[in-house]
């Protein structure tokens, strides 16, 4: 479960890049860093988001999504 002090949406503007598959790990190295921590299930903070950043990052760079871009309003305009 999620504490109260977690802002999803300052994690969704900290995780550019990250695939579906980049946010399922930050979110399970998250809990892990909250179950290490506690000794036993407990809540994730933002805290534990943020040491989880540390350690996963995008699996996407900046030059893919700027690849992707330029298919897709290539597709928009075939489609035109």
């Amino acid at each position: 479960p999620l504490a109260d002090d977690v802002d999803l949406e300052r994690i969704a503007d900290a995780t550019e890049g990250y695939t579906g598959a980049d946010l399922a790990a930050l979110c399970k190295e998250a809990a892990m860093i909250a179950l290490r921590e506690a000794g036993k299930p407990t809540k994730v903070t933002m805290r534990h988001f943020m040491k989880a950043l540390e350690v996963v990052k995008p699996s996407v760079s900046k030059e893919d999504l700027e690849r992707y871009k330029r298919i897709a309003e290539e597709f928009k305009r075939m489609l035109a």
